[in-house]
């Protein structure tokens, strides 16, 4: 094998895994990933058995949900142009993905991507048998992806973005080139991350953007009603903070008391658990009220913020906006910006976005903004409720990198 020795790349798997069951005793997560693959393994397997051997079998791996959003377009394509003759799996790396998608019908099989062991890659190649492998943006699983390319599967990357300071071009470039090579087609966000994998060497790129924005216009496209929102929106002008850590809420907060006055706030926190929605209300500098707890014929003009403690919302609060914060910038990684674009709405976000080709756009464009405190927030806002261009703006560039979905599909099905 082109890297490290079998033996010694197994090793640190097994260590790994270890290290992620030592972690499980005081995180939940951890403890779900560990749980998840003993209880579940079987039914995998046995899944995949039950699947018919006479379509051929198509599969994605996504590290966790923000993955699987960007392969459902491609997964939706297949479908509408194929039917049902294919089989399609899908494996996650993380829980949150993992148990986040299983509502999602048009999958045939969700499972866990088992660790990455040679053994394990040969025994789940061997069961699953695919024709065509797809995997989405990053985590890549040596041994399951050559051994994929030795059983004569096709390998495909999309959502792919690199820049030269990564690891796999630097002091790991003699394990990773392998790996990347071993796709027969990588398509890229944009032409920079085409440009750093030809400079070395790799000719395996096509620049075909990304696949989110044709699912965000879609579903900025459909249907959606909600009483509480229409009405709470209605008030006055809203700002609907989307996905906030509390790093992000340290800048917010501060700025509220100025800001309520002219502004509603509708809030969704990347995490709900009830202790998270308590603590967040804490720092509030007024009464907030909480989405699950409204009746029927609550009077919600009683409040300046509202705050959605459930998951699922989200992507079709910010059409009740004129601007949003996506949080995330300030650690864990920004969260999806182009789910409020695609209702014409600007965006503001922390300084991490080097690695968002779409938040770097964004701000180059004028319909973005990177802020790093208080009052660069508060300028931020004003900033872009005065940029009466932004939404044509917004539509002209959605316009003009739509169609990613379409391209990669063309090119997968004519292999």
């Amino acid at each position: 094998m082109p890297f490290l020795p079998s033996k010694i790349y197994d090793y640190m798997i097994h260590c790994m895994v270890f290290a992620i069951r030592i972690y499980s005793i005081w995180n939940r997560k951890a403890a779900q990933w560990i749980q998840d693959r003993k209880v579940l393994k079987n039914t995998l397997f046995a899944q995949i058995r039950d699947l018919s051997p006479e379509k051929p079998v198509i599969w994605f791996h996504c590290a966790s949900l923000g993955e699987f959003e960007m392969a459902k377009p491609i997964i939706e394509e297949i479908r509408n142009t194929r039917a049902y003759s294919d089989s399609i799996v899908v494996t996650f790396f993380s829980p949150s993905g993992y148990r986040n998608a299983l509502k999602y019908d048009k999958v045939d099989v969700f499972g866990y991507l088992y660790p990455d062991t040679a053994a394990n890659a040969k025994q789940w190649i061997k069961l699953l048998r695919p024709e065509k492998v797809i995997w989405i943006k990053y985590e890549y699983w040596a041994h399951h992806l050559l051994e994929a390319k030795n059983s004569g599967a096709k390998l495909f990357l999309a959502n792919a973005h690199f820049t030269h300071k990564q690891i796999y071009f630097r002091l790991l470039k003699f394990w990773y080139m392998p790996v990347l090579k071993s796709f027969d087609r990588i398509f890229t966000l944009d032409a920079a991350s085409a440009n750093v994998l030809f400079d070395h060497s790799l000719e395996n790129a096509q620049v075909s953007g990304d696949t989110r924005i044709d699912r965000v216009m879609a579903n900025a496209g459909s249907a959606f009603d909600d009483s509480y929102l229409t009405r709470f929106a209605g008030m006055r002008p809203t700002i609907v903070l989307g996905s906030v850590w509390p790093e992000d809420m340290e800048i917010i907060s501060p700025a509220l008391p100025l800001l309520l006055n002219t502004y509603n706030f509708i809030i969704a926190p990347h995490e709900v658990g009830e202790q998270h929605i308590t603590s967040l209300l804490t720092s509030l500098p007024e009464a907030a009220c909480r989405y699950s707890k409204l009746t029927q014929d609550a009077d919600v003009s009683d409040f300046r913020i509202m705050i959605i403690d459930n998951v699922g919302m989200l992507s079709k609060l910010y059409r009740a906006g004129q601007i949003a914060y996506i949080g995330g910038a300030f650690g864990k990684g920004l969260h999806n910006i182009l789910e409020p674009l695609a209702y014409g709405i600007p965006v503001i976000f922390g300084p991490k976005i080097q690695s968002r080709t779409e938040a770097v756009e964004a701000v180059n464009a004028g319909f973005g903004i990177s802020v790093r405190q208080s009052g660069e927030f508060i300028e931020a806002i004003e900033s872009l409720r005065k940029n009466t261009m932004a939404k044509s703006e917004i539509f002209t560039y959605l316009q003009a990198n739509k169609g990613a979905t379409y391209n990669i599909s063309q090119y997968i099905f004519k292999q």
